[in-house]
């Protein structure tokens, strides 16, 4: 009798390997599917990427590079060094991951326009905010404005036009 409970063990643990071993090779083949079409899927963002780097969405970090911008300008005009100090390391990460990015729209190389004209903008903010000078983050900023709007018209993007902000996009944080 012992016996017979342990052959209907093995057999239903048979059973039970045989199903997950089904159920397995089922889930690999749906991903191999999802893998493959994911590598021939048309490129519809606009840019390109090389194909060693991960395709960055352009204007989801040129949103990120607007919050933290309009966040920086009342944490400067309110002279939150800290604050601003912040906002311009998180400007930078965002502006890197462009300019490391290979982001090529529409033949225009937009990597290369953000290295040669955000990123130094940005320093010369940096400058600033390490000095502490309001008069300086003023000046700055315009400047970093001024040359958001000259890589968006070298971008063939002259409609987004940047501007000084006149109210927080976010009113739940003290500046």
């Amino acid at each position: 009798m012992k016996q017979a409970y342990i052959w209907v063990a093995f057999v239903l643990l048979l059973v039970l390997n045989i199903v997950l071993m089904m159920r397995l090779s089922h889930a690999n083949k749906r991903i191999d599917m999802m893998v493959a079409s994911r590598q021939e899927a048309p490129n519809l963002g606009g840019h390109q990427a090389h194909e060693d780097d991960e395709e960055i969405e352009l204007a989801v970090v040129m949103s990120h590079i607007q919050r933290h911008a309009n966040k920086l300008y009342f944490a400067g005009q309110n002279e939150n060094w800290p604050l601003a100090a912040f906002y311009v390391h998180e400007l930078e990460e965002s502006m890197e991951e462009v300019e490391d990015g290979h982001i090529e729209e529409d033949g225009i190389n937009i990597s290369k326009l953000m290295k040669s004209i955000g990123l130094p903008a940005l320093k010369t903010m940096e400058d600033a905010v390490e000095g502490k000078n309001k008069a300086a983050f003023t000046s700055a900023y315009t400047n970093l404005v001024s040359n958001c709007n000259t890589c968006h018209q070298s971008a063939a993007h002259p409609y987004i036009v940047i501007i000084n902000p006149t109210t927080p996009a976010l009113d739940n944080q003290q500046y």
